[in-house]
């Protein structure tokens, strides 16, 4: 991942997913997806963007793009589902989110099937 940030007025490094992690700091307030209580962090790891909620749960975007939908996703699934156990929510594909179960070691697709 990065580095964390240093003291106010400090420049972040160029890396690899920085932009991505900046574009989706700006576009959380505007969307109301959660509160900045519920989020603890924003992780660029291995290309991937992340966000932990302050719930453990780690929120996988892979990519900044298609931002809106994943973020519409996500606020879907944080108003609709009980996120009790919930260890990860993946929105790398925003019509389908995935969510993973910590006990039950399983998933849950958000896809109808039948």
């Amino acid at each position: 991942g990065l580095a964390p940030v240093g003291v106010p007025g400090s420049f972040i490094p160029e890396a690899t997913g920085v932009n991505d992690a900046l574009v989706l700091a700006a576009a959380l307030p505007d969307v109301e997806v959660a509160s900045p209580s519920q989020i603890k962090a924003i992780v660029v790891a291995d290309g991937s963007l992340d966000l932990t909620l302050s719930g453990g749960a780690t929120v996988t975007f892979g990519t900044a793009d298609d931002l809106g939908a994943k973020l519409l996703a996500l606020h879907t699934v944080l108003q609709r589902v009980n996120l009790k156990g919930v260890v990860r929510i993946d929105l790398r594909l925003p019509d389908a989110p995935v969510l993973t179960h910590a006990t039950q070691g399983g998933t849950v697709s958000t896809i109808p099937r039948g």
